[in-house]
């Protein structure tokens, strides 16, 4: 989905989790990697910052709890040249 956001300008949910990712997350906390009472999580994007403050992007890490964040003009152009449903691989 893709949407403009009051607070992250615009905003391009991920499908995640998938069910391989659930069969995946399950698996590991059965074998204890993962702590019993942790959750999957959910409603993961790529979106913008606050208004004002595309710092953020280069000063922080992980402030984001899953999503990716990008300033604005890079979240307004990735907005206009995707549609639902692009394909999005993200890599370490």
């Amino acid at each position: 989905a893709k949407r403009v956001h009051e607070k992250w300008c615009r905003f391009m949910t991920l499908d995640y989790p998938t069910p391989a990712d659930r069969e995946k997350f399950n698996q590991r906390k059965q074998r204890g990697e993962i702590p019993a009472n942790a959750s999957i999580g959910g409603g993961i994007g790529i979106h913008g910052t606050w208004p004002h403050e595309d710092f953020v992007v280069d000063r922080y890490k992980n402030w984001t709890l899953g999503c990716i964040s990008v300033k604005t003009e890079d979240v307004m152009a990735v907005y206009g040249y995707t549609h639902t449903g692009t394909r999005v691989t993200i890599q370490k």
